[in-house]
């Protein structure tokens, strides 16, 4: 069985694009076609394979064996064919597998369940590690320091790194401050 993770460093985001999808915090966008134009993230299995046969090794990339740019004839099983092919096993290993679609992908098409609970297993441990990993403070963007005379307002905005980033603040801290969730800040001093 293989299983793949891909961690890149922050300055990548924005700058991939292929198979791995676009890292851009935009889910809309991730199965960019090689000419820009996109496929919804919703897409059959048959369109999303449609999809990644663009992504096809062409001739001039950096693999040289000739083998390398015949197209291929494979065609994969799909999800919504094995299911149509035996409800029951699907009925008996959603139960199995709870629910996991992976889980019973592999069950079904191998015909093997130890080999879907093995991908559930997979499927959980990458779970506990993409949360650790987005578990990171975000990084908060905008001024440092602050300056206005008393009694005069002064609005300054922030923003973060993060994806779903709210902005709060304790307003019994200092009532001469205010905090909208989008990330600006008012402040206007009415004592020293």
């Amino acid at each position: 069985m293989f299983s793949a993770v891909s961690n890149l460093p922050n300055e990548l985001l924005g700058k991939t694009k292929g198979l791995l999808g676009t890292w851009n915090n935009n889910q809309s966008d991730d199965f960019m076609r090689p000419n820009g134009t996109t496929i919804p993230s919703d897409s059959s299995e048959q369109a999303i394979y449609n999809y990644g046969l663009l992504w096809e090794a062409k001739e001039n990339n950096l693999f040289t064996n000739p083998q390398a740019f015949e197209r291929s004839v494979f065609i994969p099983i799909f999800f919504s064919d094995l299911i149509a092919q035996n409800s029951t096993q699907y009925g008996e290993l959603q139960t199995l597998c709870n629910n996991n679609t992976e889980c019973i992908f592999d069950a079904m098409s191998t015909n093997k369940t130890n080999m879907g609970l093995a991908t559930l297993s997979v499927s959980k441990t990458l779970q506990a590690v993409n949360k650790t990993l987005n578990a990171v403070p975000p990084y908060i963007i905008g001024d440092t320091t602050i300056q206005t005379f008393m009694s005069t307002s002064i609005t300054v905005n922030y923003t973060s790194n993060g994806t779903g980033v709210t902005f709060s603040g304790d307003p019994n801290i200092n009532a001469d401050i205010s905090l909208s969730s989008s990330g600006s800040l008012t402040w206007k001093p009415t004592s020293t």
